[in-house]
């Protein structure tokens, strides 16, 4: 099956309820598509507000794996993603309760949440190498002006190789058995 689905007041597709408020008990199904394409025209939206701080909810977020249950056919046995009820805690309107009782997540809503998390962490990543370009600024005008206390001046900043320093001068060999 393939082609355009638009279902604005609900639908099946292979008996799966699509686009309704109350599926079925039980009735869970894979939808697999290369788009999928969600309203989010400002023409259907009001209080449009920045999410605010982003940080503190994505760090109480648990991204998790799991098996599904075999009560639940999908079309792969393992999964990633969130736990409905703990997200319920930091992004309340993101999770939807069923008709059964069961919870749903809508992804989309975290979206906002994401976007925003990734721009302050950019923006402190800026700040940061901004403070770092001014310190060694400041570092080579105090070197240069023999401001620094010997011991200080004399050291140079070693970058690092990304491979540790061994501690002792032990010579490489075989090592003697026991």
């Amino acid at each position: 099956m393939s082609g355009v689905f638009v279902f604005e007041n609900g639908g099946t597709i292979d008996g799966a309820d699509i686009g309704t408020t109350k599926p079925k008990a039980g009735n869970f199904t894979t939808v697999m598509a290369h788009e999928v394409i969600c309203t989010s025209d400002a023409r259907f939206k009001r209080n449009i507000c920045t999410v605010q701080r982003p940080l503190q909810t994505l760090r109480q977020l648990r991204g998790v794996t799991w098996d599904w249950d075999e009560s639940v056919s999908y079309a792969t046995p393992v999964s990633a993603g969130v736990v409905a009820q703990e997200l319920k805690e930091s992004v309340p309107y993101a999770v939807v309760e069923r008709a059964d009782g069961s919870l749903g997540v809508n992804q989309n809503a975290l979206h906002g949440v994401f976007i925003e998390a990734m721009k302050k962490l950019a923006d402190d990543h800026d700040e940061t190498k901004k403070t770092l370009v001014t310190m060694r600024t400041e570092l080579h005008r105090l070197r240069k002006a023999q401001m620094l206390p010997p011991s200080f001046a004399s050291k140079s900043p070693r970058r690092s190789s990304g491979k540790k320093r061994r501690l002792s001068r032990k010579p490489k060999g075989r090592r003697r058995r026991s």
